[in-house]
């Protein structure tokens, strides 16, 4: 609060008690200004404050100054010294950080490696054959997830699907440098490859590991456990297109629950009850064909063009799996 020394009158502002002052101790108010005009050492009346202080840096009364008095000016004026150098500093050191940030911020460019040329030593031998112990034939979908949508391996975000139930994956071209669209079994036939070619890396270790290679290996042999792993890739590569679209943002080169969760289909290898042999099915599940229609993507209705490819694809890959009547 601020008080007037005068009548002991709070006032919430200090123009506020500027004002009471002006006001109502005008006199009082002009008497103490013109005490500010006075050398503190020789009682002199200076014409303005500037003058005041040379005065008093020269006035020869100031050796008379009491030793106490002498400490208390010399006090003040190295608090006010100390106070200048603080600011100083911390306006250095804020420059500092500054420039440091904008030199991180250009340093830290993510080369992403192009899908099926990552590096074979990018998940360590120890985690895969630890996942193939623990979750069998199920790792793959889990060492799939680990190798291309791990925050912490930037450098391999290379793949992501827009929209569950189109034909196309997003994908980096090796050749351009760019993003470009590609049929979504090509895609996950690539990921399956690299995947194989991780879990071969795997020599010496147990029985029911060696087992488990087995299977994946032989996992295009059942048309229904392939078909159940595309699945698995695209809710997978579906769910984490934020990550990979955030990091293609700075590199070189859906439903939700009551809790606002996304749904999730959970993918089983070792249960392809659900799968049908039938030729003529798509390597999606008769629900993604069932909902189609009704969840188009935002993608899908802001690019009609590639709509008209879909359907297109569509139709050929209808065509293709019915050639044995032609022959």
């Amino acid at each position: 609060m601020n008080n007037c020394t005068e009548c002991n009158k709070s006032f919430q502002t200090k123009s506020g008690l500027y004002k009471h002052n002006k006001i109502y101790h005008a006199d009082q108010l002009l008497n103490n200004k013109i005490k500010r005009l006075y050398c503190k050492y020789c009682d002199k009346k200076l014409s303005s404050y500037g003058c005041k202080w040379r005065h008093e840096q020269t006035c020869n009364e100031n050796d008379n100054i009491p030793l106490a008095e002498q400490v208390k000016i010399l006090s003040n004026k190295i608090n006010k010294l100390e106070k200048k150098e603080t600011k100083s500093i911390n306006n250095t050191t804020n420059n500092n950080n500054t420039t440091n940030n904008n030199t991180n911020n250009t340093q830290n460019v993510i080369c992403v490696f192009p899908l099926g040329n990552e590096p074979p030593n990018a998940l360590s031998l120890e985690y895969i054959e630890k996942t193939l112990n623990k979750l069998g034939i199920n790792s793959v979908l889990e060492i799939v997830k680990k190798k291309h949508f791990n925050p912490e391996l930037p450098q391999l975000h290379n793949f992501c699907v827009t929209a569950l139930n189109n034909n196309y994956a997003n994908v980096v071209d090796p050749e351009t440098k760019t993003i470009k669209a590609v049929n979504k079994k090509d895609v996950f036939d690539k990921v399956y490859m690299g995947l194989v070619s991780n879990v071969n890396s795997i020599n010496e270790t147990n029985n029911d590991v060696k087992d488990t290679i087995d299977k994946i290996n032989n996992i295009p042999v059942s048309k229904k456990i392939l078909k159940k792993l595309h699945l698995g890739i695209n809710e997978e590569a579906y769910h984490n297109r934020d990550l990979v679209k955030k990091t293609w943002s700075t590199a070189k080169f859906t439903e939700s629950d009551d809790n606002g969760e996304e749904k999730r289909t959970i993918i089983d290898l070792n249960d392809v009850s659900d799968i049908s042999d039938s030729e003529e099915e798509s390597m999606y599940s008769r629900k993604y064909k069932d909902n189609q229609i009704h969840n188009k993507t935002s993608e899908d209705i802001q690019n009609p063009k590639q709509l008209v490819i879909s359907k297109i694809q569509q139709l050929i890959d209808e065509i293709k799996s019915k050639e044995y009547l032609f022959k």
